[in-house]
């Protein structure tokens, strides 16, 4: 730079205004100009009118600590995320201590629906928990209706003419005739009664003596009745035969354990 341009620049330099009489008057362009502004052009760019102010730039600005800003080192020990909110709920449900603030609870269940909603029903689930405790078992120790033995027997034998009822009901569902539809209706009803009473004696709790007693009889009845309708087929159709010899079986031990029910 010559000397005579270093002077015209201090000259300038000497007369730049300052504040708001820059406006409306030509800027220089020389070292003045980088000197008096810093290095930094107006945040309204070179021609900014009147009223421009130089600010800081943003990266510049202090933003204040408060607490859970990402700049403030200082971790915030009153913010829990949902996790830990629920598991503070749980411990406090059972009694327990959480490790957890419970104003930091309370503030995040002030916010959060879906913690509010599961805080509803785990007090819930716990208060049918504690009632369901709190309610005495009935007492159950009475006399069973059937030894083991005999309950296991007659369990197989209504299996077994379940089984053999609706093989041979299917089968004579090919012949149209008179009696074999009687026989079918006859084995179909034998079929729906053994299933019948098998539920009612397998279940584990306690059945009336009477009910047993009952559905027993209308088992017997129905095995005579299919003993009688398909023997009169066992000659020459072996499904009737071996229906008709499960149906006698079945007859037989259900009447004499109609006798050994007690109740």
């Amino acid at each position: 730079m010559r000397r005579s341009s270093r002077a015209r620049a201090s000259r300038d330099h000497r007369a730049i205004p300052t504040g708001r009489r820059w406006a409306g008057r030509r800027r220089p362009r020389g070292v003045g100009w980088r000197r008096a502004t810093c290095g930094r052009r107006p945040q309204g760019g070179v021609s900014a009118g009147r009223g421009s102010v130089h600010r800081r730039p943003s990266r510049d600005r202090k933003l204040p600590k408060v607490a859970g800003n990402r700049r403030d080192p200082v971790r915030d020990h009153c913010y829990v995320d949902c996790t830990q909110c629920r598991e503070a709920l749980s411990a406090r449900l059972d009694g327990e201590d959480s490790g957890v603030q419970p104003g930091a609870v309370n503030a995040h269940l002030a916010t959060c629906t879906a913690c509010r909603w599961f805080a509803d029903e785990a007090a819930r689930v716990t208060r049918l928990a504690r009632a369901a405790l709190a309610t005495q078992a009935p007492d159950r120790t009475v006399e069973p209706v059937f030894t083991i033995d005999g309950l296991a027997a007659v369990l197989q034998v209504l299996a077994d003419l379940d089984r053999d009822s609706t093989t041979c009901a299917t089968a004579m569902m090919a012949h149209n005739t008179a009696d074999m539809v009687r026989a079918t209706r006859a084995a179909l009803d034998c079929a729906d009664i053994a299933v019948s009473a098998h539920r009612v004696l397998s279940r584990r709790s306690t059945t009336d003596a009477r009910v047993v007693r009952t559905i027993l009889k209308a088992a017997v009845t129905a095995a005579d009745r299919c003993a009688a309708e398909c023997g009169q087929h066992a000659g020459h159709h072996g499904h009737c035969r071996v229906h008709a010899e499960t149906a006698q079986r079945a007859a037989e031990l259900c009447r004499s354990e109609l006798q050994n029910i007690t109740g």
